[in-house]
């Protein structure tokens, strides 16, 4: 995947912008939708392997699967891509997985591949990040399960 010329400059005008969308709607996010998650893994990956593959040995951070969420989203809000599935999956993994069930609202920092809790601090910008998604969320499906 290449980054377009646009996103490599400091003077950007309204084409380059509009080229950059172009290029997150049909490159970055389709891309990062087949290649950053892993099925029975949690929802995204932390990161890649050299040969492009998901890590899957890796804990996940709870503030990026809600980073990722709040990404896929906003671009399947945007039309940019055909993300809601994948989105809606990462609210689920994150009510599921990533909160504490005897303290609603409250998100742990780090989850196995398994699913098992490894960090259960609480973290403020953990915190902040899922109430990003979630609002993300709502904003797309207007649920109140997202509220």
């Amino acid at each position: 995947m290449t980054v377009p010329k646009c996103a490599q400059r400091e003077d950007r005008s309204l084409r380059d912008i509009s080229e950059f969308a172009r290029w997150l709607g049909e490159a970055a996010f389709p891309w990062w939708a087949e290649h950053g998650q892993a099925s029975g893994f949690g929802v995204f990956v932390e990161r890649l392997d050299p040969d492009g593959k998901p890590d899957t040995t890796v804990p996940r951070r709870v503030r990026n699967q809600a980073r990722q969420t709040y990404a896929f989203a906003t671009a399947a809000r945007r039309g940019w891509a055909a993300t809601g599935d994948l989105a809606l999956a990462g609210g689920r993994h994150l009510l599921t997985a990533c909160m504490d069930p005897n303290r609603p609202g409250r998100y742990f920092r780090q989850v196995d591949p398994d699913g098992t809790v490894r960090d259960a601090g609480c973290d403020l910008y953990e915190q902040a990040c899922a109430i990003l998604a979630l609002g993300a969320l709502y904003r797309l499906t207007g649920e109140r399960v997202w509220r």
